[in-house]
C-alpha cells in the first residue's frame, strides 16, 4: 500500500475575497495541463476516493490526499 501525499495543509481552510470562511466553496481536480478530472482521496492510503470534485464544509473546509503525479486545481465559489 502507497501512502498519499496530503495538500499543503492537513486541514484546509479556504475564505472568500471578504475574509470570511468559504462554507460550499468547491474544489475541481484535473491532471496537469488536461481537462481530464483527477481522483483525490479522504485518507492517507488512499483507499476512500473522494472524486475530482470537492465541496468545502461550513468551516471553509476539507481534508485531502493527492494521488500520485502533478494535479491542475480550481477553487470556484458557489
Amino acid at each position: 500500500m502507497s501512502i498519499l501525499n496530503p495538500m499543503p495543509f492537513i486541514k484546509l481552510r479556504e475564505f472568500d475575497s471578504d475574509g470570511k470562511l468559504l462554507s460550499g466553496g468547491i474544489f475541481y481536480f484535473y491532471e496537469a495541463g488536461t481537462d481530464t478530472p483527477k481522483a483525490v482521496y479522504s485518507d492517507a492510503g488512499g483507499t476512500t476516493s473522494l472524486g475530482s470534485v470537492v465541496t468545502l464544509d461550513s468551516a471553509g473546509s476539507s481534508q485531502i490526499f493527492l494521488g500520485t503525479g502533478n494535479y491542475h486545481v480550481i477553487l470556484a465559489v458557489s
